[in-house]
Formats: C-alpha cells, sequence, structure tokens
C-alpha cells in the first residue's frame, strides 16, 4: 500500500545513501511502477558524474540552501597535480607487477564502500596508463576520472572528492518537483514558488509521511537523523543528497554558516554518505509514542520494519575473509581493515534481538554500488530473491 494515501498503515520511511534516495520518492506517493521507471533511465545516473570543477562543490550557506561554494582548505595548482601525476606514473612503472595484482582483485575492482578510499587511492596512482583504464572501464566514475586525470586529481586533493556532485543535486530537484506536481493537495494549492525548497516540516504537512534520512557531518564527527521531528526547517532535497554524498567519490557538502545561525548553526561543516556511521537508520522513528512498547519494554519502535542490502548471494555460514588465501597480505589487512571499520554503521546497528527480527536482508548478488540501472539479466536474481524473502518473512 503505497504512502499518503488515504487509511495507509505506513506512516514513515527511512534511508540512507541511495536507500535515502528510495524513501524520498516513497514519501512523495511513487509506486513500484514509478520506482522502475525511475531506474530504468540510465542516461539520468550517468550525468551524477559531472564535468571538472576545481576548488567549487555543493553547499548551503543561511541565504542560499543551494549554493555552489569554495570548498575549504589550501589550493595547490594544476602544475603541483601534474608533478605528482609523474610521480605516481615512474612508480607504477617500478612496481608494475605489484599494482597489477592489486587490481586483479574482484572485491577492489567492485569499488565497494569498505574500500573506496583504497580503490580510488589505488587508481590515482594507475589511472593514467592506458591500459589500466581500459580494465576499469566498466566502473563509470573512474571511466570519467580517466577522462579528465589532471583536473579530477586536484579536485581529489583540495576538494575532498572527485566529483562536486551538482548533477546528484540537479536530478533530485527535478524529481523533486516532478512528484511533487503530483499530490492532489499541491495541485490545489501550491505553497511554494519552487517545490525543490520544501522543509521536513511542510513534506510532512502535505504528504502526511514521515520522511527521515541519515548523514554524516564529517567535521564534528556525528551521525544525524534529518526529520520533521529533528530538524523541521532544513530543505529535504539537499538532506538526502548528503546523505547519498559518497566518500571520494563525491565531494563532501559543506555547510558554511556560523554557529548562531538558527537553522545551519550547529550543522556547520563537511557532510558525507550517511551509511559511514549508519546505514541501517532502525531508530529514527523511536521518539514515537507506542503503547506496545511501553508494554515489552523495548526501546525500539515495534512499527519499524528495515530492509537491509546485503553483498553477494545468501550463504550458510557467517562472512569470513580467510588470511591464509590472501597472495598479497596487505591488500587483505587493507580489506579487512574497512570491512571492520564499516561494521558499526552496518550490523553494529543491531544491539538487540528485536532490532535483528524487524529487519529483511536483501542479497545485491553481482550487482555493483555504482549500477543504478542494471541490465534485466543481472537485475533478475536479486529482484526474485528479495521478493520471495519478503513474502516469506510475513508468512
Amino acid at each position: 500500500m503505497p504512502f499518503g494515501r488515504p487509511n495507509s498503515q505506513l506512516k514513515g520511511v527511512s534511508g540512507t545513501s541511495a536507500g535515502a534516495i528510495t524513501a524520498m520518492f516513497l514519501a512523495l506517493g511513487c509506486s513500484s511502477k514509478d520506482l522502475k521507471a525511475i531506474f530504468d533511465k540510465n542516461s539520468d545516473f550517468d550525468a551524477f558524474y559531472d564535468p571538472p570543477v576545481p576548488g567549487k562543490g555543493r553547499g548551503l550557506q543561511p541565504r542560499n540552501f543551494s549554493a555552489v561554494v569554495d570548498t575549504p582548505g589550501t589550493k595547490g595548482t594544476l602544475r603541483d597535480v601534474a608533478q605528482l601525476i609523474l610521480s605516481m606514473q615512474q612508480s607504477k612503472r617500478r612496481n608494475e607487477d605489484e599494482f597489477n595484482k592489486m587490481l586483479s582483485y574482484s572485491w577492489l575492482r567492485s569499488l565497494d564502500v569498505r574500500v573506496s578510499g583504497v580503490t580510488l587511492a589505488l587508481a590515482a596512482n594507475t589511472i593514467g596508463q592506458l591500459d589500466i583504464a581500459k580494465e576499469l572501464s566498466d566502473v563509470p566514475p573512474l571511466r570519467k576520472f580517466a577522462s579528465r586525470f589532471p583536473e579530477y586529481m586536484y579536485s581529489l586533493l583540495y576538494d575532498r572528492g572527485i566529483f562536486a556532485g551538482l548533477g546528484v543535486r540537479s536530478y533530485l530537484q527535478r524529481q523533486f518537483r516532478q512528484f511533487v506536481a503530483r499530490l492532489p493537495v499541491w495541485q490545489r494549492n501550491p505553497r511554494l514558488k519552487d517545490a525543490a525548497t520544501m522543509t521536513f516540516a511542510m513534506l510532512k504537512e502535505v504528504t502526511g509521511t514521515d520522511l527521515a534520512v541519515c548523514a554524516t557531518n564529517i567535521s564534528q564527527q556525528k551521525s544525524v537523523i534529518f526529520s520533521a521531528s529533528q530538524t523541521p526547517h532544513f530543505p529535504v532535497v539537499e538532506a538526502v543528497g548528503m546523505s547519498a554524498c559518497f566518500p571520494v567519490v563525491f565531494k563532501p557538502i559543506y555547510v558554511d554558516a556560523p554557529w548562531s545561525d538558527p537553522i545551519l548553526g550547529s550543522l556547520r561543516g563537511l557532510w558525507l554518505d550517511g551509511g559511514l556511521l549508519n546505514n541501517i537508520p532502525v531508530h529514527a522513528f523511536d521518539n514515537e509514542v507506542h503503547s506496545l512498547a511501553k508494554r515489552t519494554g523495548s526501546a525500539l519502535n515495534p512499527g519499524m520494519l528495515a530492509l537491509r542490502l546485503v553483498e553477494g548471494a545468501p550463504r550458510s555460514f557467517e562472512a569470513y575473509d580467510d588470511p591464509a588465501r590472501d597472495t598479497l597480505p596487505l591488500v587483505g589487512l587493507f580489506r579487512d581493515l574497512f570491512s571492520t571499520l564499516m561494521e558499526p554503521g552496518r550490523d553494529g546497528q543491531f544491539l538487540s534481538a528485536d532490532e535483528r527480527e524487524q529487519s529483511i536482508d536483501l542479497f545485491t548478488f553481482d550487482l555493483s554500488l555504482f549500477e543504478f540501472s542494471p541490465s534485466q539479466y543481472k537485475s533478475n536474481s536479486p529482484v526474485d530473491v528479495a521478493r520471495r524473502t519478503v513474502i516469506e518473512y510475513f508468512r
């Protein structure tokens, strides 16, 4: 039963990263047919990886919540970057065999969130060689990265990320306007000149749905839930963009405001993907009053159900990366370190039996992190298994 319909039992939806984008669509009343149409448009997602904009990025300022701002910090020159590239290429030639071994690992090539930093650091050392660039041509951000390497490398070194994400912002704004325009209440009384500036409080008032998205402030080292109750006057589109700001691939979003600002002050700093600290926001609606929760003594909202994406296919054993199989132990060390560091934001969110029981694991099989619109062949297994898993959960 879609959100926002009369008598719907679905009152709220939360999400992190790509899940935040999906949650936004659901809160706006999108059906499964709408979602399929959205994710079938490959060209829309290709625009996420915008041309290089050295020294610039997405930001929010007190009088402009969708600004293009100067990225903070000291800046170098393209000449500095050129010298660094030359040094990297020389290093690559001296260590040809070891670099090629590292690139052969499927877990590295997949550009999984756990190892994005290692992957792109390695790419920075190798992408200047055309043979390596061809090997990674199936990864959209790296393909674009290779096309204008010096400028993107400048952004990576001095702006803390490769792509400015202006294409992501434009996409979210465009989609938000489109689906808000379909709402009967908005057709009767459009309350804003630009619907894409809508706040969380207004979204809940207009749709009757409580949307909550999670993002990470790396300047203040904290995770924040954006919602009508927590951040009522914050723009929905910008919060969703923060939640889906994948580290290194996209430049952090900069909230440039004094501490005294009533809306942005406590949120100042650099923002990245919510999955860094909280990839499964199961507690987004715990502040709601529930008689059942009071009776059972559980702190978790008993009406919450989490859908969790899990890499690979269902397995009968726990995840275990056997160190005895590492052909290059240093690579194995980085793999295990990143997996462990990401644990608190993923399985680490489940602290009780209730939290585990109120979740469903949906396996991604061979889908990669940046494959927004996969072929039917690749999506068939994940979709079919997910459908059966959900049906089985409710039996």
